[in-house]
């Protein structure tokens, strides 16, 4: 087993920009990202550990170094002693910019994911920035067979069937595994999900991409992946203006929303775990670190850090996915 041994910095990363057929260029607009020059920039992963790449490493200590190399040789100061170094970080933070509204998707659970050779997959959403009237599709509002459900959804004819939601800065949605769901256009969100790349569309608008062609639905995926309980269908929550609150304890993860105010600071020992931290709004900094809006980074297990709100600021804290 390996042991700590010492203190290290928290930790920032470089995004990855995705294109995607429903994205736009609201990361540079608002937020004065530079984004790659004429792409339709979907996704931010702000920190991700996939088959297809890792997070690199900003500055610091370990810069030159990516979550994956992190993982690999300083296992127990990023997650602990008792971490398998061998596997990937379980959690990835996204920024989707929904110019578009995205396909009706589901994400399987573990029984569902093991029939078709996926992972489980529950992601969490935190509304930035909203449209006038933006809404966004999360849940079974009727009683109705799977089949059926498939069948109408497939054809369009989902306003009987899928649940709508009007959005608002400040909100928040979880959506586990097995809820039918889509994210519609005028929606900024951070998307903080379990590791997996697993999703099952079964419905998409009739789109076609640059060159004509219609993305792959996955009905037979979907239609064994749907959870149509009505009790297990999500129940969002408003912004409370609470300091500090918590949005979500699952397995997978704890959320908590917390608040400050200009001055105000929030400390973390090392020893006890590691915590991602997004800022949604305003300015924080610690030490030599500062972070500006919608900016990610990871407090490892063996990092000491204090941070102080240079402006009004709201975060999101994930932690307990350590196991």
């Amino acid at each position: 087993m390996p042991k700590v041994k010492s203190e290290v910095e928290i930790i920032k990363f470089i995004p990855r920009y995705d294109e995607r057929i429903w994205g736009g260029r609201a990361l540079k607009e608002k937020f004065d990202r530079i984004l790659p020059i004429g792409v339709r920039i979907g996704e931010s992963r702000e920190l991700y550990d996939m088959r297809d790449g890792s997070s690199a490493v900003d500055g610091g200590e370990f810069e030159g170094m990516t979550l994956r190399d992190l993982l690999r040789h300083n296992s127990a100061e990023i997650m602990g002693c008792d971490w398998d170094a061998s596997k990937p970080f379980p959690v990835i933070v996204k920024i989707l910019d929904c110019q578009q509204i995205l396909s009706l998707q589901v994400h399987p659970d573990k029984l569902s994911a093991e029939r078709f050779g996926g992972k489980e997959k529950n992601e969490a959403w935190y509304f930035i920035n909203c449209a006038l009237k933006a809404h966004y599709y999360a849940g079974i509002k009727t009683k109705t067979p799977k089949s059926e459900i498939i069948s109408k959804l497939s054809n369009a004819d989902f306003d009987n069937i899928v649940a709508s939601h009007d959005s608002h800065a400040g909100d928040f949605c979880f959506i586990r595994a097995g809820i039918v769901h889509a994210l519609g256009a005028g929606n900024m969100v951070l998307e903080i999900q379990e590791n997996s790349p697993s999703t099952y569309r079964i419905f998409d608008w009739d789109r076609v991409d640059l060159k004509g062609n219609k993305r792959e639905l996955h009905l037979k995926e979907a239609l064994e992946s749907i959870n149509a309980t009505l009790s297990d269908q999500p129940a969002p929550l408003r912004e409370n203006g609470e300091p500090s609150r918590t949005l979500l304890e699952h397995p997978s993860f704890k959320i908590t929303r917390v608040r400050l105010e200009k001055g105000e600071t929030v400390s973390f020992c090392s020893g006890q775990k590691p915590r991602i931290l997004s800022l949604i709004r305003g300015c924080i900094s610690s030490g030599s670190t500062r972070l500006k809006a919608l900016q990610t980074v990871l407090i490892p297990y063996a990092a000491n850090a204090t941070f102080t709100a240079q402006t009004p600021a709201t975060f999101l804290l994930t932690e307990d996915f350590c196991k």
